[in-house]
Formats: structure tokens, C-alpha cells, sequence
């Protein structure tokens, strides 16, 4: 998922992410759940625990 860039969307580039908005994530979940994947946390982790190391996270945290 990481490699394909899509966990963690949200992250700024400054970071090493794609910097995407919202609606790629909704993209991503939706596609996942089509097809049956199984991996309904991905979501979670995309769009509330990151936001949370974005907001929360030392300089250190980000970079890692």
C-alpha cells in the first residue's frame, strides 16, 4: 500500500506523501471495499491516526 502511495494520502510531500486531499481517500476505501479486501482499517489509519501524527507528532515523528 505504501509503495502505490495509498496509505497515508494526506501526508505533505515535505514528508515523502502524496499530499492528496479527502477524496482520494474515499476513493481508496470505496475500491477496497468493492472488491472485498477485507481491509476496512486502512481507513482509519489514512484518515484519523495520521491526521493526528500531522497535527500531534514531533518534527522527528513527521520525518519517520
Amino acid at each position: 500500500m505504501g509503495t502505490q502511495r495509498y496509505l497515508a494520502p494526506s501526508v505533505p510531500e515535505t514528508y515523502g506523501g502524496p499530499e492528496a486531499d479527502f477524496g482520494y481517500s474515499v476513493v481508496i476505501d470505496e475500491e477496497l471495499e468493492r472488491v472485498g479486501s477485507g481491509m476496512v482499517g486502512i481507513s482509519l489509519h489514512n484518515d484519523v491516526v495520521v491526521l493526528y501524527l500531522l497535527a500531534y507528532g514531533s518534527e522527528e515523528q513527521k520525518k519517520r
